[in-house]
C-alpha cells in the first residue's frame, strides 16, 4: 500500500502542477453583433420616419403610417392615441436629433414584422433642451409591397421609471 502511495502521489502532484500552468482560452471581450436583413430594412424605415418628423414633412410621415395607425403608452388613461392626434403632436415637437439603438426585428408572418428598439430624442421644449429615452415596439405590415407602421407601443425610460425586480425562489415551498 505504501508503495502505491509513493508512486501515485508524485504523479498526482505533477498532474495538478501541469494543469495549473495551462492558460484558459481567451474569451472575446465583446460580442460581435451582425446586422440582420430585417434590422437593415426597418432601421432605414424608422430613420425615414424620424427624419420626416424632424423636417416636419407631413407627406413623408403619412406615407409610412397605415390608416389604422395608433400609439399605445403605459401612462393613464391607457387609451391609444390615434393617427391624426399623434401626427399633430409629433410634428409640433422641435426634434433636434434622434438616435435608434439596440434594434431587433422579428417576423410574425410574411406580411408583418415586430421591431423593437431604444429611441433617444433631443428636443427643444419651450426654449429648453430636453433629452428623452423611450423603449419602442412597432408593428409593421406590408401593404401592396410597401411596409407601413400600423401600431406603436412607446414607454419612457429613465428617471421615475422603475425596473422590474428580479424575483427568485423563496425556498419556502
Amino acid at each position: 500500500m505504501k508503495k502505491i502511495f509513493v508512486v501515485a502521489f508524485p504523479i498526482m502532484v505533477a498532474a495538478l502542477c501541469v494543469g495549473q500552468g495551462q492558460v484558459a482560452p481567451e474569451r472575446p471581450s465583446k460580442r460581435i453583433v451582425t446586422r440582420t436583413r430585417l434590422v437593415a430594412i426597418f432601421s432605414d424605415l424608422e430613420d425615414q420616419l424620424f427624419k420626416g418628423l424632424q423636417e416636419k414633412n407631413e407627406k413623408a410621415v403619412k406615407s409610412l403610417l397605415g390608416e389604422e395607425f395608433q400609439v399605445w403608452a403605459p401612462t393613464a388613461p391607457g387609451d391609444p392615441v390615434p393617427l391624426e392626434e399623434w401626427q399633430k403632436q409629433s410634428l409640433a415637437e422641435d426634434l433636434k436629433s434622434f438616435h435608434v439603438r439596440q434594434m431587433a426585428a422579428r417576423p410574425v408572418d410574411d406580411n408583418a414584422v415586430l421591431v423593437h428598439f431604444v429611441l433617444r430624442k433631443r428636443m427643444d421644449m419651450r426654449g429648453k433642451a430636453s433629452v428623452r429615452d423611450y423603449f419602442i415596439v412597432d408593428l409593421w405590415q406590408k401593404n401592396d409591397d410597401k411596409w407601413q407602421l400600423c401600431d406603436r407601443y412607446a414607454s419612457p425610460l429613465g428617471a421615475g421609471v422603475s425596473k422590474p425586480a428580479m424575483v427568485g425562489p423563496s425556498g419556502k415551498n
